[in-house]
């Protein structure tokens, strides 16, 4: 590259960088907006329960890889990426509160009843 070439690229080059600030910020606002719209609906979200004797299941997608764990509150189920047998054991008797917000069910807080 030469001074000769250097000079005609100069307004190809700047107008490359005015697209790339105006796409970063454009990125970036909309990711702002969306979680203040999504934090404005977890505000007003009832907080929901449910209990009931615990019990575990699993899937396995081929497609994907993955394998999804399940633990069912009575006959509520709510999806784990991992296995909860630890927190949640078989047979044992929990209430769990959650917010339903859209698709996602948000764990707020459980407890194991006797």
């Amino acid at each position: 590259m030469d001074a000769r070439t250097l000079q005609t690229l100069g307004p190809q080059m700047l107008a490359g960088w005015c697209f790339t600030i105006v796409a970063v910020l454009t990125v970036y606002s909309l990711s702002i907006f969306f979680s203040f719209r999504r934090a404005a609906k977890m505000e007003v979200a009832p907080v929901l329960s449910a209990e009931g004797i615990i019990s575990h299941d699993s899937d396995y997608s081929s497609n994907a890889g993955l394998r999804s764990y399940y633990v069912y509150f009575g006959k509520k189920r709510f999806s784990f990426p991992d296995e909860m047998n630890r927190t949640f054991p078989e047979g044992s008797t929990f209430r769990i509160y959650y917010c339903k917000v859209g698709q996602i069910e948000l764990i707020m807080s459980f407890e194991r009843l006797s």
